[in-house]
């Protein structure tokens, strides 16, 4: 179902137009990687700094996957940070778009369309989710199995 507006966008638009889901869709594939990285570095900065730490976990009993688990929510808990603050601040735009339309220049003479569309769909937010969850989780991954393979004494003494 259609939680905000415009059900008519997508025969309205000449295909290849900017406003073509492809584009979207060509940036979205730009801009997922590039969180998955910033997880991922972020993730590896933190385990830097708390090798000590880690270190004196292994060495009172914590298993490797305990140390890994610790590292994954991590990652979780900073992809459904940004991920919420995403929909919302996404969410908001649209609503704002919406109330207030944005005429496009050249008007109705060059896209079939005056105002800039918005079309929200619950299929799409679905997929946007699923997608920010698993690319968190696959991102944490890599900085979590680095954290669990630490040598507690290593990690120590170098502190």
């Amino acid at each position: 179902g259609h939680l905000l507006i415009d059900t008519s966008l997508r025969s309205a638009i000449p295909a290849g137009d900017l406003l073509d889901g492809q584009y979207f869709d060509r940036l979205n594939c730009c801009a997922t990687p590039v969180s998955a990285v910033n997880i991922v570095s972020t993730l590896i900065i933190v385990v830097m700094e708390k090798q000590k730490e880690i270190g004196v976990l292994r060495s009172l009993g914590f298993s490797k996957g305990a140390v890994m688990r610790t590292f994954l929510i991590q990652g979780l808990y900073i992809g459904l940070g940004g991920g919420a603050l995403g929909f919302g601040l996404g969410l908001g735009v649209c609503w704002i778009i919406a109330t207030f339309p944005i005429s496009i220049p050249g008007g109705g003479s060059v896209y079939y369309i005056d105002t800039l569309p918005v079309q929200v769909q619950s299929g799409d937010l679905l997929l946007v989710a699923a997608v920010a969850f698993s690319t968190c989780l696959l991102a944490a991954a890599y900085p979590a199995r680095q954290a669990a393979r630490l040598d507690p004494v290593e990690a120590i003494r170098y502190e």
